[in-house]
């Protein structure tokens, strides 16, 4: 009797523990697992994709982004306000679906702006995504003229960014500023931690916001929002009239969305 109740109280003994040590190892395994997946996480967040690869990928996203959107308007007399839009909104849903796991894809440098605002890229990263951006616009509206007939591009103003002739300049800058003002606004809310188990839609997101802003904003300014895409047709063209206005509206849109975003939201995501 006392050999089977020393011997039961041994198991029971032994089965606590086991238990105790079991919990005791699953507990080290789930920090050890915690651990790892906020180093995954500092990793993620700290660590960069390779200058010549962010490079590389945000030059051929721009000159895709010039060369097909140019494209779209010549050689098609025909061709509707609404068309170009649409053409537009889905040229930047097959970019940014393409070439966003790479760099971002952000194809506009005041995206690239925005984005070192809100500290998620070096200066050093960012004037990487500007050369390249603006690198990319230049070269492709030049391959459009390299495989377009002169007669079709050689004309005033060919896929060039205008402002309509009875604004202000005044407000064609207001136009950009409150056109990229919202893209920019929609760039955070897509970069926003809280957002990020919902990005598998992103390119088709974006690629429907630039054309709603496009169908609203082209019989004003033709709706830039961006620099480089202003930038690449004007000097091929040489013809830089009223360049600044698609510079310092999107610019400044950028840099008040940006901060807007970041102290009045994201603020609140740090401090419910």
């Amino acid at each position: 009797m006392f050999g089977d109740h020393q011997s039961q109280n041994s198991i029971h003994n032994g089965v606590e523990y086991l238990e105790i040590n079991k919990m005791c190892d699953d507990g080290e395994y789930r920090i050890k697992n915690m651990e790892d997946s906020s180093q995954d996480i500092k990793e993620t967040e700290t660590t960069s994709q390779p200058k010549l690869l962010i490079f590389l990928s945000e030059f051929f996203a721009t000159a895709l982004l010039i060369f097909m959107i140019c494209m779209g308007c010549t050689m098609q007399i025909d061709a509707t306000v609404l068309q170009n839009c649409l053409t537009s909104g889905f040229i930047v849903m097959i970019l940014v679906h393409t070439f966003g796991p790479i760099s971002g894809a952000h194809l506009n440098p005041v995206v690239t702006i925005s984005y070192m605002i809100i500290n998620r890229l070096s200066l050093k990263e960012t004037f990487v995504y500007f050369i390249a951006q603006f690198l990319g616009a230049l070269t492709g509206y030049g391959l459009l003229m390299v495989i377009t007939p002169l007669k079709y591009y050689d004309v005033p103003g060919h896929c060039m960014t205008l402002p309509n002739p009875e604004l202000e300049t005044w407000q064609a800058v207001t136009c950009e500023f409150l056109l990229t003002f919202v893209l920019i606004v929609a760039a955070c809310a897509t970069w926003d931690t809280r957002n990020e188990n919902s990005l598998d839609s992103v390119s088709i997101r974006f690629g429907l916001l630039i054309a709603a802003l496009s169908i609203i904003g082209s019989p004003y300014t033709g709706t830039s929002m961006n620099p480089a895409r202003s930038f690449g047709p004007a000097l091929w063209k040489g013809d830089m009239r009223s360049q600044w206005i698609y510079w310092i509206g999107p610019t400044l849109g950028s840099v008040v969305g940006s901060y807007v975003y970041k102290l009045l939201f994201l603020k609140e995501a740090i401090n419910p």
